[in-house]
């Protein structure tokens, strides 16, 4: 039963881990396509680290 939940749970770990390698992907091919568009996407382009 514990390797059937183990199983499951990397499972769902695998599907998430894809969907976020995607999520990111999609974001940075959004941002470059609006920069050739010449309106970039401040929010994905220009987030800093300083307060």
């Amino acid at each position: 039963m514990l390797q059937r939940l183990s199983k499951g749970l990397a499972r769902c770990e695998e599907i998430t881990a894809a969907a976020l390698a995607a999520a990111v992907t999609c974001l940075i091919l959004t941002n470059i396509a609006f920069r050739a568009l010449g309106s970039p996407l401040y929010w994905v382009m220009n987030w800093r680290f300083t307060p």
